[in-house]
């Protein structure tokens, strides 16, 4: 790849042009961004060389960035936008956001702020996105804001468009206009191409991380740094569950703290095995959050009904993020939910040296436990049925002495999962072939054929 002639939008010779969508940068501890955001901030960014640096690179075939980040603010936060704030965003111009004094030059930000009308929200961000001229245009996420995925769906918006694992499933869109879906090789099945409508699914290297991450607790394992609060060490802590729940010291503690909407029938069945299997089993779920007692009521029948003895179920509300440390630290097992597992949970886990018992299905959303304890080397709590996953739980919660040698090899080795800087090397070589893909794409009178067909109204998709 030429990158003098793959990057033809405003950013200059050799410089990618790339924008960086999402509707979920209103939190700065969110999945979404925090997910991404450790690579993100670490791409060669043209904003940050000097002239001579950049020629350098260009001649050396080094991808270099000029990154716009595009937020679809609809508005349920109070327009927040603190993940961009924090990285100190300059407004586009002519976007209408605003700015403030001391702001980093080096990230461009377009806040498009929704609207009256649905119609003239989705239209004006067309318009604005199309006129960045990007190279190429990436969506973290197009299954968690409405807006966003009407947006991307209308038509294509660059030479070069793809939608990564923000939500870790398929967009639903096209190859006309949505041209990658990019995943990671250890979360996958061979066939998972086949799970994706994008016109490519482009996989980052299995036998390495993903992303950049940076701990979510501290080195000592006794404070959030998300929430910045200290919480208590696990003995304790478990002391004082115990007793505000009026449990006996014998329980066998067994939590899952993933909202209730990852939790598919086949799981309450998993959960009801847990019971059988262990007389002292105490499970700690969460709350159904939404939508009042009505919701929970639902929720409870369904456990009732597939052998779930709710007299020894303890339910808790959302925790603050040092709260939810400490439930991990004091568990004797984390049940990862099934089909929909955890990602961001299960790191967090391994930080405080929690036990995560996991059943990977086949869709991406269920299969990061499994890509972790790949990484880390350790597979011993990667069951391959439902009936192994009971027998897993219980052997690691009644087994002292197997559960801290697990233990002891988990704590040993999640260091290989944060910090590495071999996952922004890979993201760059995902954007120089998305960018090369575009600059073929703009070249071939077919696909400009196909562009036209593709550019329907606004009110033909809504």
């Amino acid at each position: 790849l030429d990158l003098r002639t793959a990057a033809r939008g405003k950013g200059g010779p050799g410089v990618i042009r790339l924008g960086v969508a999402s509707g979920c940068f209103f939190d700065e501890a969110h999945p979404v961004p925090s997910d991404f955001g450790g690579v993100l901030d670490r791409l060669p960014n043209a904003a940050r060389m000097d002239p001579a640096s950049l020629l350098d690179a260009a001649s050396n075939g080094t991808a270099v960035f000029e990154i716009i980040y595009i937020y679809f603010d609809e508005g349920q936060r109070a327009n927040r936008v603190a993940w961009l704030a924090n990285r100190r965003y300059t407004p586009v111009v002519g976007t209408g956001a605003t700015s403030a004094d001391g702001l980093d030059p080096s990230t461009n930000f377009l806040h498009l702020k929704k609207g009256p009308s649905q119609v003239d929200y989705v239209r004006t961000a067309q318009e604005s996105i199309a006129g960045l001229q990007l190279d190429v245009l990436f969506y973290l996420d197009l299954t968690m804001s409405k807006f966003a995925h009407l947006v991307a769906s209308g038509t294509r918006l660059a030479p070069a468009q793809g939608v990564s694992h923000g939500h870790p499933t398929t967009s639903g869109i096209g190859p006309s206009k949505m041209d990658y879906y990019v995943s990671w090789g250890a979360a996958e099945l061979p066939t998972a191409h086949e799970h994706y409508t994008e016109g490519e699914l482009l996989l980052l290297p299995a036998d390495s991380m993903h992303q950049y991450y940076v701990p979510r607790v501290s080195p000592d394992a006794r404070a959030s740094m998300v929430d910045m609060t200290e919480f208590m060490d696990a003995a304790s802590a478990r002391r004082e569950f115990l007793a505000a729940h009026s449990l006996p010291g014998t329980a066998t503690l067994y939590l899952c703290m993933q909202k209730p909407h990852k939790y598919s029938p086949a799981f309450d069945g998993m959960l009801a095995g847990v019971h059988r299997a262990d007389p002292n089993a105490i499970l700690v779920l969460h709350r159904v959050d939404q939508d009042g007692e009505h919701n929970h009521a639902r929720f409870t029948d369904r456990l009732v009904r597939a052998g779930v003895d709710l007299d020894r179920v303890a339910f808790l509300p959302t925790q603050p993020h040092s709260l939810l440390m400490a439930l991990y630290s004091l568990a004797d097992v984390v049940l990862d939910s099934y089909h929909a597992g955890g990602c961001t949970t299960t790191r967090e886990a391994f930080e405080v040296g929690a036990l995560v018992v996991t059943l990977p299905a086949q869709y991406l959303g269920s299969r990061w436990s499994l890509a972790y304890y790949s990484i880390m080397g350790v597979t011993d709590l990667v069951a391959e049925t439902r009936e192994e996953y009971v027998d897993i739980a219980v052997r690691m919660a009644t087994d002292k002495a197997a559960a801290e040698e697990v233990r002891v090899r988990i704590v040993e080795n999640r260091h290989k999962l944060f910090r590495r800087e071999e996952a922004v090397e890979a993201w760059m070589d995902v954007y120089k072939t998305m960018a090369a893909g575009g600059v073929r794409r703009e070249g071939t009178e077919e696909n400009e054929g196909e562009r036209e067909d593709n550019n329907t109204t606004i009110n033909d998709e809504l």
